[in-house]
């Protein structure tokens, strides 16, 4: 995660952890005790949650001011030193890779056009392949990667994320349902729990004693729900199970739509 997390400076911190056999690691120096701090305000989290048996990605935030300040640091040498080609190259080279390897896999695996990918991967490419070829423009080099990157992760936000959260999000669907006359009917769900209907569903969702939205294993269990609710209730299900409530004798079932990867059903006792 730390890999990630420190993109698009990754090259920059293996380099950071490399120049510690050259540290003066007892000196006086605020540049000495800064670097020291620094380095273990980044490993202390990073082991101490590696060790932990309960731990979620969020955890290692607070060690990214440490990872700052060392690539900083880096930075600054590099400049003032007139060195730093090889982490240059390397990290175009990464970008190249990783812009690469982003189209491949968003074309293969959502509806975006191939434009839309292409655009959003020319800016790491272009700046990616001057790092590669001139890295003796190390000061503008370091500042139009921080750019590539920003640039990347806005044409992304605003090209690729509204489709690729459509099929995460099931916002659309019950905005489907709301405008057919069913916005205050309660929600169940059978064979999946969807996080983010416990918002655009608010309330209309029925918890366990443990805080968790109920789960169904039954269609059984939806027309039984269907029952106790006026008649008829929404349910999202996956739909490889979708025919599971669309075969139902006992219940009319409407399918209302689904985004990929749940449907949401209109569930109505006979």
């Amino acid at each position: 995660m730390l890999i990630g997390l420190v993109l698009p400076w990754t090259i920059v911190l293996a380099a950071s952890f490399l120049s510690t056999r050259r540290w003066n690691w007892r000196g006086q120096l605020p540049v000495d005790r800064a670097l020291v701090l620094a380095f273990l305000w980044l490993v202390f989290p990073v082991v101490f949650f590696s060790l932990s048996g309960s731990k979620l990605t969020a955890y290692i935030l607070p060690a990214l001011p440490g990872a700052a300040l060392l690539m900083g640091e880096r930075i600054a040498c590099f400049c003032r030193e007139r060195r730093g080609e090889k982490v240059l190259r390397l990290t175009g080279a990464l970008f190249v890779v990783i812009a690469a390897a982003g189209v491949w896999y968003t074309h293969r695996n959502s509806q975006l056009s191939l434009f839309c990918i292409g655009f959003a991967a020319l800016p790491l490419i272009s700046i990616g392949a001057l790092a590669i070829v001139k890295p003796q423009l190390r000061r503008q080099l370091f500042l139009m990667i921080s750019i590539a990157a920003l640039a990347t992760a806005a044409i992304g936000l605003k090209c690729a994320a509204p489709v690729i959260a459509r099929n995460e999000s099931v916002r659309d669907l019950f905005a489907t349902a709301d405008a057919r006359g069913y916005a205050n009917a309660p929600v169940v769900q059978l064979h999946t729990i969807e996080r983010s209907a416990e918002f655009y569903a608010a309330n209309r969702i029925t918890y366990g004693s443990d805080g968790e939205p109920v789960k169904f294993e039954g269609a059984g269990q939806v027309i039984e729900a269907a029952r106790k609710s006026s008649g008829s209730v929404l349910c999202l299900v996956p739909i490889e199970y979708e025919v599971q409530l669309t075969t139902l004798k006992q219940a009319n079932s409407e399918i209302v739509g689904d985004n990929g990867r749940v449907a949401l059903i209109v569930v109505s006792v006979k």
